[in-house]
């Protein structure tokens, strides 16, 4: 699957009404904001995901958090799906 797939899976994932969107809406955030990021949940990683979007609409990356903290109260953070060009 390519990064734009998986942006567009993890999207789709969370705003299927798993609860995961709950997270933002505790924290101020209306779905429309995250619609309108391209935020999603990859289940498989258990990490939301971030699309990184260039101003002229590409997509240059995928930014992840883990859902869960560690014992320092942090969340496990990385980058994958960079663009080719």
């Amino acid at each position: 699957m390519n990064s734009r797939e998986q942006v567009l899976t993890a999207h789709k994932a969370l705003l299927n009404g798993n609860g995961k969107l709950s997270y933002f809406e505790s924290r101020g955030l209306d779905a429309a904001t995250v619609k309108s990021a391209w935020i999603g949940h990859d289940a498989e990683r258990e990490a939301f995901t971030y699309p990184c979007i260039a101003k002229g609409g590409g997509l240059l990356g995928i930014h992840y958090k883990s859902g869960a903290r560690n014992a320092r109260g942090k969340r496990r953070q990385w980058w994958e799906g960079y663009a080719d060009e």
